[in-house]
């Protein structure tokens, strides 16, 4: 269908629109640490992919551009602990395989011509198995064989995944000693198949007619007993391997164990790399080349390109440089939020400053003029609270208090009787207790007096009065990256941000602060294009404001109260044409208009 291009018609003379870059209703955003880097991995020669306790970030190297990864760009969740690159032959494609802590697994595959990621394909198997034990942790990926199939050492053992069809080809379960279970730290692949574990070093020869699933066929080959961090490959036929128990390097080498070295105190081998502070050493062609740099807090991991180092620190994030000189990588980062927690001391209306004790002590009440204290708990005429784990405590836009506790919430209507006989009451939804069943570790009210609450299951949202519930997001059903909610801070233009054990995430929700006038209104996206979801969002308004959208033969298409500061108007309803937008206060005392094209 051919557009129609309509020009946006000046604004009448009442309004002006501020259009910027403003984050729609209903959208997230990532506020992720990268600086606690972890791996690194080279994808081609240009591009370096680093992950993070938290998030995926990659560097282009020839132009220097970052770009971050989450699940709002696909990915199934947080917490990568592995992470390789396959590119073999023409007949494959190249792939970034990701491990997860949950034994999920994502393959990002490769456009190596314009070095960006084509498909994102989700291999929950090993994650949703009923049948494995509760510890998945995928620790190493390595190349099985050249038609694709790679091996996964985990938490259980190996497991081989078909990069052809992106299944779980088999699994090696009980192959330790008498058919007990391993954990496999790290795996190496060459003439036969070797095995880091927390009980030794295991092989496994690769001929046609062995078994890998019979335990028998899994020989102890070396440092019986000890923690083994990894295997590596070392010069020529040499393999290296480092214990854990002893803090020593070996060299093994037809069939004989050779110490090579012990590290100091300071000292840890990691993925290959004896590291300490300002110093790293990596092994290369029966040598260990040394670089210093004051940056290098906590190595993870090092990758050599095009001459360069890049190296994983688990404090500085991605840094960069060859010989002593190095730089740091990283994407900007704007996760400092929370410091100081929002809920859990208020001043009420009254001037009385509640605050929560710590576990199981309840909310102290205070009054600096009369000097007066009181606990408020679980008995009736003091408190009446579900609980007195107090997790949570703020107040609405109403003045009414409410608490957030380990068996659900409760409301303080009157605050002002704090020092008297005071019980708060439990909201009830579908003839329950809001929240009864769960621990409600945050609370935050937008504009519009909602109630958004996080859980140890979850964020909800609830009407004012908590009688209905309006959303509900988990790590499953959003970009949430863990469903566990530690902390909320509500902001004025209505994004939510949300603290979780594996980051931080904000939502735009539908409800702004109420301004004072209507002379700094803004209405956004405007043009809309077909290109966007079609919803607008007149922002900046009066509280219980009007808003009603006409076309420009005066019908009325659209007509709404403000959600605190904010009104949302589905365009995409409506045809391509230039809209009014009329807004009053109750008593139609203060008026304002504003233009909004809609381009189909």
């Amino acid at each position: 269908m051919k557009k129609k291009i309509l020009l946006i018609g000046v604004l009448m003379s009442l309004f002006v629109a501020k259009i910027a870059a403003q984050m729609p209703v209903g959208t997230w955003q990532t506020y992720f640490n990268y600086s606690q880097a972890k791996i690194v991995v080279s994808v081609g020669q240009n591009t370096v992919f680093c992950a993070s306790d938290q998030g995926l970030f990659s560097v282009n190297i020839p132009d220097n551009e970052i770009n971050t990864y989450s699940k709002l760009d696909g990915l199934a969740e947080n917490g990568i602990s592995a992470m390789a690159y396959f590119y073999q032959n023409p007949s494959l494609s190249a792939y970034l395989v990701l491990g997860y802590q949950s034994g999920n697994i994502d393959v990002l595959e490769w456009d190596k011509n314009k070095a960006a990621i084509k498909k994102i394909y989700n291999v929950p198997i090993l994650k949703d198995s009923q049948v494995l034990p509760a510890s998945k942790t995928i620790n190493d990926i390595q190349l099985f064989d050249k038609v694709g199939l790679l091996a996964l050492a985990t938490d259980y053992s190996v497991s081989i995944l078909n990069l052809k069809d992106f299944t779980i080809k088999e699994t090696y379960r009980n192959i330790g000693p008498n058919g007990k279970s391993l954990k496999v730290n790290k795996l190496l692949i060459n003439d036969a198949f070797y095995l880091a574990t927390d009980q030794g070093i295991f092989k496994a020869n690769l001929r046609p007619e062995t078994n890998l699933q019979y335990f028998g066929n899994w020989q102890p080959y070396a440092l019986f007993n000890q923690n083994i961090e990894g295997v590596y490959q070392g010069n020529q036929n040499e393999l290296l391997a480092y214990s854990v128990n002893s803090k020593s390097i070996f060299s093994l080498q037809n069939n004989t164990t050779t110490l090579l070295r012990n590290l100091s105190p300071n000292q840890k081998l990691v993925n290959g790399l004896i590291s300490e502070k300002g110093k790293i050493e990596k092994y290369a062609l029966g040598k260990w080349q040394i670089f210093n740099s004051l940056l290098f807090e906590i190595p993870q991991m090092a990758v050599l390109v095009n001459d360069k180092l890049w190296v994983a620190d688990a404090k500085n994030g991605l840094l960069f440089g060859q010989n002593n000189s190095f730089s740091t990588k990283n994407p900007s980062e704007s996760d400092a939020y929370f410091k100081v927690r929002k809920d859990s001391v208020l001043i009420d209306d009254n001037g009385f400053n509640w605050s929560k004790l710590g576990y199981y002590q309840g909310i102290l009440v205070s009054d600096s003029k009369t000097n007066r204290r009181v606990v408020l708990g679980t008995s009736q005429g003091q408190g009446a609270l579900p609980s007195s784990n107090v997790l949570s405590i703020i107040a609405d836009r109403k003045g009414q208090i409410w608490v957030g506790t380990d068996r659900g919430v409760a409301v303080f209507d009157s605050p002002n009787l704090a020092f008297g006989n005071i019980n708060a009451y439990r909201p009830v939804i579908d003839r329950r207790y809001l929240l009864a069943n769960e621990t409600a570790t945050t609370i935050a009210v937008d504009g519009g007096n909602k109630k958004w609450i996080g859980t140890t299951n979850g964020l909800f949202l609830f009407s004012a009065d908590g009688s209905e519930q309006i959303l509900y997001f988990n790590e499953k059903n959003s970009p949430l990256p863990s469903s566990q909610i530690t902390a909320l801070e509500m902001t004025t233009t209505g994004e939510l941000f949300i603290k979780t054990p594996r980051g931080i995430v904000s939502y735009r929700g539908d409800a702004s602060e109420p301004n004072e006038n209507l002379n700094t209104v803004k209405i956004y996206p405007n043009p809309v294009r077909p290109t966007d979801t079609g919803l607008v969002v007149i922002d900046g308004l009066i509280d219980n404001c009007i808003v009603k959208i006409s076309n420009a033969a005066g019908q009325a298409v659209f007509e709404a109260k403000a959600n605190g500061g904010t009104v949302s108007w589905n365009a995409s309803l409506t045809g391509a044409g230039i809209y009014f937008v009329l807004m009053a206060d109750a008593k139609g005392q203060e008026t304002q208009v504003g233009k909004v094209a809609v381009i189909k």
